[in-house]
């Protein structure tokens, strides 16, 4: 029931701003012009947006970008019990502490969500393979990272996927700080609008503020 009325929530949201959408929607992107209107980037970290309803949308533009990626790679998982990869030319070659080491055994977890992580000499590991969603090489603190998250996670398998495609969906995202083409904002928000949620990171935090035209009127004081 909770659900339920999360997505009615969120239909009626949707339904307000006029921005309908689903994931790979051609209409989306056909009618995109005319749904929004990119007004500029705030503090290298929102994107703001003029909805055609008159709304300003403050979008955070790392959990944007992080909902789509999280949703794409999930569809991948769901359909295909595995995630599109990408070969690196240049193996990476990343190391953890002995314990850690010992905690790696379950390489089939990595396989599944689009990594080939093996073991090398002494506590190193060897990346040969990428996820073909992460389009720019992660740093090396990035991947230790996920590596320990995985092999630390004790839940079930379901469970650790989601939790490696989270992971993965915010590591592959554009961060806070970082200076947008405009270009880059319009690609950020129209895939947003593709997703299946807009409204929320897969952290739970929202991703979109509205200020409708009545707000800002009733606080200049045109209203």
């Amino acid at each position: 029931k909770e659900n339920d009325n999360l997505l009615q929530k969120q239909t009626n949201m949707s339904s307000h701003l006029n921005i309908g959408y689903s994931l790979g929607s051609k209409e989306v992107s056909s009618n995109f012009n005319k749904k929004y209107k990119i007004l500029g980037q705030y503090l290298d970290t929102y994107i703001l947006v003029e909805s055609s309803t008159g709304s300003l949308l403050l979008v955070d533009q790392h959990q944007a970008e992080e909902r789509y990626n999280y949703e794409k790679l999930t569809y991948q998982y769901n359909n295909k019990k595995i995630i599109e990869k990408q070969s690196l030319l240049v193996p990476i070659a990343v190391e953890l502490n002995p314990a850690e080491l010992l905690l790696f055994k379950e390489k089939g977890i990595f396989e599944t969500i689009g990594l080939d992580v093996e073991s090398f000499v002494n506590n190193t590991l060897i990346i040969r393979i990428l996820p073909l969603l992460l389009n720019k090489i992660p740093s090396k603190t990035d991947l230790i990272s996920l590596i320990q998250d995985i092999i630390n996670d004790t839940s079930n398998l379901n469970q650790k996927v989601d939790h490696a495609i989270a992971t993965m969906s915010c590591k592959a995202a554009v961060k806070a700080g970082q200076l947008l083409t405009r270009i880059q904002m319009e690609q950020i928000i129209e895939k947003l609008f593709q997703t299946q949620n807009p409204y929320t990171c897969p952290h739970g935090r929202p991703i979109i503020i509205e200020l409708t035209k009545k707000d800002i009127e009733k606080r200049i004081g045109r209203a």
